[in-house]
């Protein structure tokens, strides 16, 4: 089967607009009325409805991967919600997807009816972007979602408008591209996404403790077979791993929690390494990490993720990530259903 009998456009897409960045309401922007059906629906939502749709903070923009019917979702099901307000959800979606050509946005309605059409979908509005910013309390969202078992319509106008499309017409076998790496067993969420992660650092460095921030997780790791191309989009940000030196009495709280839950106590005189993301090293090593010593560039992380799963596979990452004390940390999988 090709990639466009697989998913609509062929996969996952994104655009924007920047007129009305940072405004509220969008103002100028040639994707206004996407925002304004989007809020038209969930302004039809009972108050008990929109408490279930609302979410304190949105997931990370390129978190779009299709999780099959074992997903899990964010905000209220479609298909529990009375008839105006299921017309409306239609409406939105039909508003992004006429984003494209008549023929491919056909071919996304094709692949929703396959998943069970617009019932099938969950609907999730949220409160504040996932790198904070302006936070609307209960007022109307700038961000939306609705997502199935085959689809994800990320529409994002905040802090400026960019939407993200993944429309398959299987999402138990979504599209993926390069070498296949391993199977996974079971699905990866976002903190053993960012549990797998560490791992690898630690292995790549010899590191005593490792960090990833999990704000930067750019989505889950689904079951099955497992390709290179679901790791560029797991770590799309084409961060770089960093190796850094702090001393005990340099360490900020967040970094000393970790240490501690782990059971090892921390020496003020002692010097330890630590294993992390250039992001992480460069805009959280204040607040996060603490004073750094030494600091030390490497590899690509994604490239070092894709030697470790092609070299260790991800059975292990599917019960217990072990530190390099040999205790057992805390699991790293999502059981299915």
């Amino acid at each position: 089967m090709g990639p466009r009998r697989r998913g609509a456009w062929g996969g996952p897409q994104v655009y924007g607009d920047q007129a009305g960045d940072n405004e509220v309401g969008l103002p100028g922007n040639v994707y206004r009325e996407q925002l304004a059906r989007g809020q038209r629906f969930f302004a039809s939502l009972s108050p008990g409805e929109r408490q279930a749709a609302r979410h304190p903070k949105a997931p990370v923009q390129t978190d779009i991967g299709l999780q099959g019917a074992a997903g899990r979702f964010d905000g209220i099901a479609v298909a529990n919600l009375g008839a105006r307000s299921r017309q409306l959800a239609r409406d939105a979606v039909d508003e992004i997807l006429a984003t494209y050509a008549e023929e491919d946005a056909g071919y996304a309605w094709q692949c929703l009816a396959q998943n069970g059409g617009i019932e099938a979908l969950h609907a999730a509005d949220y409160a504040q972007d996932h790198q904070g910013g302006r936070d609307v309390g209960q007022g109307a969202s700038q961000i939306y979602r609705f997502e199935g078992p085959a689809a994800v319509i990320y529409f994002r106008g905040e802090p400026h408008l960019h939407a993200f499309l993944n429309v398959g017409m299987d999402g138990e076998h979504p599209l993926s591209v390069g070498e296949v790496l391993a199977e996974n067993p079971v699905a990866l969420d976002r903190s053993g996404v960012r549990r797998l992660f560490e791992e690898v650092l630690r292995a790549e460095t010899g590191a005593e403790l490792a960090y990833y921030p999990e704000e930067s997780v750019a989505g889950r790791l689904r079951a099955g077979t497992i390709r290179t191309g679901d790791i560029y989009s797991l770590e799309s940000w084409r961060d770089r791993v960093v190796t850094l030196e702090i001393r005990g009495q340099d360490m900020a709280d967040p970094l000393r929690a970790q240490f501690a839950a782990r059971g090892d106590r921390v020496e003020a005189a002692s010097l330890y390494r630590v294993a992390t993301s250039e992001y992480a090293a460069g805009e959280l090593a204040g607040s996060t990490l603490g004073r750094v010593a030494s600091k030390e560039n490497g590899r690509p992380l994604r490239d070092v993720s894709i030697d470790w799963i092609r070299s260790h596979g991800l059975a292990s990452a599917g019960s217990q990530v072990r530190s390099r004390t040999g205790r057992d940390e805390n699991p790293v999988l999502v059981e299915p259903g």
